[in-house]
């Protein structure tokens, strides 16, 4: 019976966030924010709608693991060796731009405890890539100059978390230094990291292809999701986190010539499970609590995505960004990420914050983020509105459009007879061309 009930909540979740998005295409907002609306409204400081709230953060973790591991497909780490400098020098200055600043307003001008100041700088550091990514992706603007920036500065930003997460029970209160015991735990998910790459990257494509040369697209699919899952648990087990191991996952598979036939089927059930995520982030928030404080939380909330914004501008500035991607990338990175989330649920457990202090920062990373959808979706016009202000370079106008080196190209889809006579046709005349085929066999021959 209580199966039974759990699926009476989880329709009537459906119920409500389809009435929900409803209204909110209806009015032009994003359906992000629909979805952490409908966890407000459904979740336990809401109308109460579901009790099993931790059944829901399950699927909601569900989510999260296949968010990551689409996003890990799309990257490659031949697009990250393009973007390194953003990777290495733009993460490190957003990372640890934002540690030393939020340390140095937490420990001398609130007057907290040094672990208690480092912990909490730890979580506003962190930006959300299920939300910047998922609205990059709706708009196309993953390749974009100012998506190449973002995608970097996540990326550091996820690695960072792993080290986050190893230092924390070293932070909690009584816990004695052990730079010994940092040091191995650190050399451990370095080494774990690097085992997954030269093994994985071996092994994992060589399956595919035995899978794909089977044209069974349920078994395809069946196989890419314990592929997910397996490498996600075996990074679990090894310290990292599930949603970390996934992004591995993504990335290895990434590497081979099927990454997109599997995105392809993978996509449909991301989409359910990630809308899962942002509801139970919804029902996080606590709206009595908020109503207590409200000034003092939106304010909080508005100084942390402004700073946010300028020090990733500088940093960008730093290493000769163009401006007007610089800003673009500040306005998308503004926010708390959901890797905060758990930060800040691993450190109150390790009695490092307190109740309020909990509160506070659940709340303002919440609302950083429904914030920081409605600015990313308008943050052209905002910064357009900007350029009256401030001189953008002419190189830097349109920088909205992907870069791409395809253009008016030929899109051939399979590669028989005349597919082959019609690439010979665009070799004679120069025409770029793409091939589209289904068969691995040929795929494989032909790459």
């Amino acid at each position: 019976m209580e199966h039974f009930s759990f699926l009476q909540e989880i329709t009537v979740v459906f119920i409500l966030s389809s009435f929900v998005i409803f209204l909110f295409n209806k009015m032009k907002l994003p359906s992000i924010l629909g979805f952490i609306i409908t966890g407000l409204l459904a979740g336990p400081y809401g109308f109460k709608l579901v009790s099993e709230v931790e059944q829901v953060n399950l699927i909601s973790e569900i989510g999260i693991i296949l968010l990551l591991f689409t996003i890990g497909l799309e990257f490659s780490l031949k697009r990250l060796n393009k973007i390194k400098d953003i990777f290495f020098y733009g993460g490190s200055l957003q990372v640890f731009g934002t540690i030393i600043l939020t340390f140095t307003a937490a420990y001398f001008i609130l007057g907290f405890s040094v672990k208690l100041s480092l912990v909490i700088s730890f979580i506003i550091s962190l930006s959300s890539t299920a939300i910047v990514l998922k609205i990059f992706q709706e708009q196309g603007e993953t390749q974009t100059p100012h998506g190449n920036i973002s995608v970097g500065i996540l990326i550091f930003q996820d690695i960072t978390v792993v080290i986050m997460l190893l230092l924390i029970p070293y932070l909690s209160a009584g816990a004695q230094a052990d730079f010994a015991g940092i040091a191995y735990a650190l050399l451990k998910s370095a080494l774990i990291i690097l085992g997954f790459f030269l093994v994985a990257r071996k092994i994992v494509p060589k399956l595919i292809y035995e899978v794909l040369k089977l044209q069974n697209n349920e078994l395809f699919l069946i196989f890419s999701l314990s592929i997910c899952f397996i490498i996600a648990f075996i990074a679990d087990k090894a310290g990292l986190s599930l949603a970390f191991g996934a992004f591995l996952a993504g990335i290895i598979i990434s590497e081979s010539e099927y990454s997109h036939h599997v995105f392809e089927n993978i996509m449909p059930f991301k989409e359910v499970f990630v809308s899962f995520f942002f509801i139970s982030i919804g029902m996080l928030l606590n709206i009595n609590f908020f109503l207590q404080k409200p000034f003092t939380i939106l304010a909080l909330t508005l100084l942390i995505m402004f700073f946010k914004c300028i020090i990733v501008v500088l940093g960008m500035r730093i290493i000769k960004i163009p401006l007007k991607a610089a800003f673009l990338a500040g306005i998308s990175l503004s926010q708390i990420g959901e890797f905060s989330f758990l930060l800040t649920r691993f450190a109150y457990e390790n009695g490092i914050l307190s109740d309020a202090i909990f509160q506070y920062l659940i709340s303002s990373t919440i609302i950083t983020m429904m914030l920081s959808i409605l600015l990313i979706k308008e943050m052209h016009v905002l910064v357009g509105w900007l350029d009256r202000f401030i001189t953008f370079d002419a190189l830097e106008k349109g920088g909205k459009k992907p870069v791409s080196s395809l253009k008016n190209h030929v899109i051939i889809i399979g590669y028989g007879i005349s597919g082959k006579n019609l690439v010979k046709s665009c070799k004679t005349f120069n025409i770029p061309y793409v091939i589209i085929e289904f068969n691995p066999k040929t795929v494989r021959y032909y790459s």
